[in-house]
């Protein structure tokens, strides 16, 4: 039977309250691998007002095996928030103060947005395409469907995590090219396009005796030892010192 109605007493409530709750991931094999995959450095952040919908994602998402974080409101996420490698943030549409959509738009701004969920119990289809054409990576109704919910997140920070791993080569091409005077960044490129010393002495108008102790230079600095070693190293294949 889909979306069962279950008494849940709450650690925070004298009371026990019925609410809607989708059933239990049923590929628990699956599940596990993805959490082994996820491991503890993933981190997933829910802020909603709601305890009680706070409460039923934690439960859906416990054999996933990651961090959860949550917060009342977008105001209390804002001030605590310090971006993870491997994250993503399950983000209410409509609370008081500053909405879902707000929180979305300050995080774009400051350019540390994670991959958002939205989550609402009242879609609104203006509201998906706005969230959506601002990068939200999905749009999910109340009540949470288990499944849907534990595929989505594991989806997200799967693209979190690349996403972290291309700002670290990013970085580190940058800082690699900090090294090297344009002289030598025009033979990179040169070596990257497959040019051999002799065209690449043509093109720059140098002699190949100049290309090639350029190239020696490039190497010295770069800790590498050959023109296949530069190319892969530029083009984020390989770490300096490998493959070389």
């Amino acid at each position: 039977m889909s979306n069962p109605q279950q008494l849940f007493r709450l650690p925070f409530d004298e009371l026990a309250i019925p609410a809607p709750i989708g059933p239990v991931p049923q590929n628990k094999a699956a599940t596990f691998r993805r959490a082994n995959y996820l491991r503890a450095a993933a981190k997933v952040y829910v802020v909603d007002d709601d305890d009680l919908v706070v409460w039923i994602i934690k439960q859906q998402l416990r054999d996933l095996r990651v961090e959860i974080v949550a917060y009342s409101s977008a105001e209390a996420f804002m001030a605590q928030y310090s971006p993870a490698e491997c994250e993503c943030l399950i983000l209410d549409l409509r609370m008081p103060a500053l909405d879902g959509l707000s929180l979305q738009r300050y995080l774009l701004e400051k350019g540390v947005a994670p991959p958002i969920i939205f989550i609402t119990a009242n879609p609104d289809f203006d509201d998906a395409v706005e969230a959506m054409k601002h990068g939200a990576f999905d749009f999910l109704s109340k009540p949470l469907q288990a499944d849907r919910l534990c595929d989505v997140v594991h989806a997200a920070l799967e693209t979190s995590r690349k996403m972290h791993v291309k700002r670290l080569q990013e970085e580190e091409e940058n800082a690699r090219k900090a090294l090297l005077t344009s002289r030598e960044l025009s033979i990179v490129e040169g070596v990257i396009a497959g040019y051999s010393s002799k065209e690449i002495a043509e093109r720059l108008h140098l002699s190949v005796r100049t290309v090639e102790n350029h190239k020696a230079h490039i190497y010295s600095k770069l800790g590498i030892h050959s023109s296949l070693g530069l190319a892969r190293l530029f083009i984020g294949l390989v770490n300096p010192g490998h493959g070389q």
